[in-house]
């Protein structure tokens, strides 16, 4: 059962279309979306962020409790993603979308690469990915997504605990992925990237631990 080949390959297309991230970046903004539309859209980011998420294990626990147990794996398997995130964001050293030139769309700075950034004394600086103090760490975070990440772990776990929501968790998380897409924060290739990332680690971690914590050794979605 080869569960890792979909996001796999949907990695392995999320490199072929970096050269594209510039274009399609053009196309989007240049397309017209209404108020209301862009204000749902924004609120849609959080999903699977803390808050939500803690509001959804909430009510998981009161609707059924029988569940309660199965939350650990939504815990472990957000473990696991945010810490590979966060090394593939800086070791990739990728900037965001909205980072002014001369940030080019396929600019990557790997570990080693500086950014040249100019401070509020006016003072241009070289920085890494991983500067922590130069105030602007987290814009050369670009790929991957952390949000479309820990979208599709809030999804795979809930559609492994209530397989009749797949239809609607899955499509929400990839709109937060269109979400990032849309306010300037990652380019097509980055939340292609996050998204995979997200779902294979879930996946992983069910397989792993999930029948510790209630869950059949082979769930639908593994």
């Amino acid at each position: 059962n080869r569960w890792w080949a979909v996001p796999a390959a949907v990695i392995t297309l999320a490199y072929f279309l970096i050269p594209l991230d510039g274009p399609i970046d053009k196309a989007l903004h240049a397309a017209s979306f209404p108020g209301d539309i862009r204000r749902e859209l924004h609120a849609l980011q959080q999903y699977g962020q803390g808050t939500v998420s803690v509001l959804l294990a909430i009510a998981i626990a009161l609707l059924a409790p029988g569940r309660l147990r199965q939350l650990w794996v939504w815990g472990i398997a957000a473990a696991l993603t945010g810490a590979v995130t966060i090394l593939l964001q800086l070791g990739l050293g990728r900037p965001r979308p909205r980072m002014p030139e001369p940030c080019a769309p396929t600019l990557i700075l790997g570990p080693f690469g500086q950014y040249p950034h100019t401070g509020k004394d006016g003072v241009i600086r070289l920085v890494h990915s991983w500067d922590l103090t130069a105030g602007i760490s987290s814009d050369l975070w670009s790929m991957p997504s952390s949000h479309t990440a820990f979208a599709f772990v809030a999804s795979t776990v809930l559609a492994a605990m209530f397989p009749r929501v797949r239809w609607l968790v899955f499509p929400l998380a990839a709109l937060v992925g269109f979400a990032r897409l849309l306010f300037d924060a990652h380019y097509l290739s980055d939340v292609l990237v996050g998204g995979a990332v997200g779902y294979l680690l879930t996946v992983f971690t069910i397989r792993t631990w999930g029948a510790r914590f209630g869950f059949a050794d082979r769930p639908a979605l593994a």
